[in-house]
């Protein structure tokens, strides 16, 4: 194997690794929750958070694929430690699919700000926008899956998580930001 080749399988490694872990906190972190309604508050948009800030967005839908793709299967790592198609089809499936839309947006704005002055501002902003494209898809599902009204949904599915996203969204931002000089040392970033 020549050099250039060496080179390539390394970084495809760091790149699977990085996907792994990430996947891997998802899963433990989404899996802890508390019930409050229909929806529970969960940690998992915490782990999406992390995972769109450290990765680069392809790398985030990847990482938030894999988490999917083991609760699918019935791998107990949503919300309650529950896991299986049916929850994807039930009243919270649209939340769930909606972490790739999240991942894919709040990565791709989140990389566009990386090296731009007040880069954390740029990242909060980008998790702002990924948690709304996640709420609308959680909000319309469920409102398709309960015959509610879309107001009394927003009411059930968006209100409450507000002040906790809040405060998710200032922890993954403060931490990213800690995290990141390390990682580029490391060259894992």
């Amino acid at each position: 194997m020549t050099e250039d080749g060496r080179t390539r399988l390394r970084k495809t490694i760091r790149h699977m690794v990085k996907i792994a872990i990430c996947a891997a906190l998802i899963s433990i972190l989404a899996p802890l929750s508390f019930p409050i309604g229909p929806i529970p508050i969960t940690l998992a948009t915490l782990g999406i958070y992390l995972t769109c800030l450290l990765l680069d967005p392809v790398e985030a839908v990847l990482a938030v694929s894999v988490y999917l793709a083991l609760g699918i299967v019935g791998v107990p790592v949503f919300s309650g430690f529950t896991g299986g198609f049916g929850r994807i089809i039930g009243v919270t499936g649209g939340f769930i699919i909606g972490y790739l839309p999240c991942a894919a947006l709040a990565s791709f704005l989140s990389k566009l700000g990386r090296d731009k002055m007040l880069s954390w501002l740029w990242d909060a902003l980008a998790l702002i926008a990924g948690t709304v494209l996640l709420y609308a898809a959680g909000t319309v599902w469920f409102t398709f899956m309960t015959d509610n009204t879309f107001l009394s949904s927003l009411t059930l599915c968006v209100l409450p998580f507000l002040p906790g996203d809040g405060i998710k969204i200032i922890f993954a931002t403060a931490l990213a930001a800690a995290l990141r000089p390390a990682l580029q040392k490391a060259g894992v970033s």
